[in-house]
């Protein structure tokens, strides 16, 4: 996936954020995905890395060798990350359960969910106060690699 994000900081420790991108499931198939959420950092302030509680509900739809894919998303867990001058690494653990619908062109359907656990890392770097970019590597019932943009309202 590809994207850009936007993250609002409403309260010292609770960010909201809002994704917009593209999906490219396999070769020459793209579509489009949203996702909305909120981040709660715990406030351990002694600890060594900031660790937070993360909630996201999401939705794409892309066309597949005659078909049509939708999915809806929810995915929770806890991020860990560390900001060391400009670069922030961080990773995540939790669970995703995702329910999709796929409609065939010439006729038929099929839908299904499914729970996963989730795993992701990435590094994230801060080009300025506001603007970043970032790579994350993820791991949710296949592997994906996923680059994107971030600005901070």
């Amino acid at each position: 996936m590809y994207g850009v994000r936007g993250e609002m900081a409403l309260w010292e420790n609770l960010s909201f954020l809002a994704d917009v991108g593209m999906l490219d499931p396999d070769a020459g198939d793209t579509g489009w995905a949203i996702q909305g959420g909120g981040l709660y950092r715990l406030p351990l302030s002694d600890f060594p890395v900031d660790v937070g509680i993360r909630g996201v509900l999401g939705y794409g739809a892309y066309g597949s060798s005659g078909c049509d894919v939708t999915m809806l998303d929810l995915m929770a867990g806890v991020l860990v990350s560390r900001t060391i001058d400009r670069l922030t690494p961080y990773a995540f653990v939790g669970f995703n359960y995702w329910k999709w619908e796929l409609d065939v062109t010439d006729g038929g359907s099929d839908d299904g969910s499914e729970t996963d656990p989730a795993i992701a890392g990435g590094v994230e770097f801060a080009v300025t106060e506001q603007v970043s970019v970032y790579g994350e590597l993820a791991h949710i019932d296949d592997l994906f690699f996923g680059l994107g943009a971030r600005f901070r309202f």
